[in-house]
């Protein structure tokens, strides 16, 4: 027997009435959403998380509990110490708050399944600094400029995850032979 019988259920009158009270809020028709909403998500995103740590429901929460905790979080903190923000300048921010919530996914792995999601998250983190730099215009030039230049950093990040393999290759067999 399932332990949450009905959680379709839950889950699609909680989507409906987020989307109900957003669609209130972004054609003018309630204005208190506007300050709160973002505790919602980060609530919503709370609930994703009790459900895989507390009730040990499934891992496929964990990603989105995360996601929405992180993503509402940055935004209550950023909103209200900026005033406001242009999403094309912070855009990148959102693509970090994905590579980091992938990483407690992988560490809940083990082997080859850890490196398959530990990897893409460091280089989803990675490549959203880099576009955080030019959304930002903390760097001046032009990206295809850049890259340009700076390609060869490529196999020198490919040549470092070489050696972290072979790294924790070598380990894995000497711990086997203890």
């Amino acid at each position: 027997m399932k332990r949450f019988p009905n959680t379709l259920l839950v889950m699609s009158v909680l989507f409906i009435i987020l989307g109900l009270g957003f669609l209130l809020w972004t054609s003018g028709y309630v204005t208190i959403v506007g300050a709160f909403w973002p505790v919602g998500i980060v609530l919503l995103g709370l609930f994703f998380l009790y459900i895989v740590f507390i009730r040990k429901g499934s891992a496929r929460f964990l990603f989105p509990g995360m996601f929405l905790s992180l993503s509402g979080i940055f935004y209550l903190l950023f909103v209200r110490v900026t005033g406001g923000f242009i999403l094309h300048h912070v855009w990148p921010v959102f693509m970090c708050i994905a590579g980091l919530s992938l990483l407690p996914q992988a560490f809940r792995k083990q082997g080859n399944r850890r490196i398959a999601l530990f990897v893409p998250a460091l280089a989803i983190i990675f490549l959203s600094f880099l576009f955080l730099l030019f959304s930002t215009d903390v760097v001046h030039t032009d990206f295809k400029e850049f890259i340009a230049v700076f390609w060869p950093v490529l196999f020198i990040l490919v040549g470092f995850f070489l050696l972290i393999l072979y790294i924790e290759k070598i380990y894995r067999e000497r711990k086997g032979k203890l």
